[in-house]
């Protein structure tokens, strides 16, 4: 009963999200897939799709 902001689990970058995907969705990696990403934890995803987007956001500065 306590929000603490803390993640419950494993934070979901990188190979994870990789392994929540093929958890929910078996055979995503057997289809047509499309991925897109902003940082490099999104690699792992976007090298296992089959179109892969990726964009560099700059920081904005106040």
């Amino acid at each position: 009963d306590q929000l603490t902001g803390r993640f419950e689990g494993k934070n979901c970058k990188g190979e994870e999200k990789v392994r929540r995907l093929s958890q929910a969705l078996p055979h995503w990696q057997e289809v047509t897939s499309y991925g897109y990403g902003d940082s490099p934890s999104d690699r792992p995803l976007l090298d296992r799709c089959t179109h892969a987007y990726y964009r560099h956001f700059p920081t904005v500065k106040d």
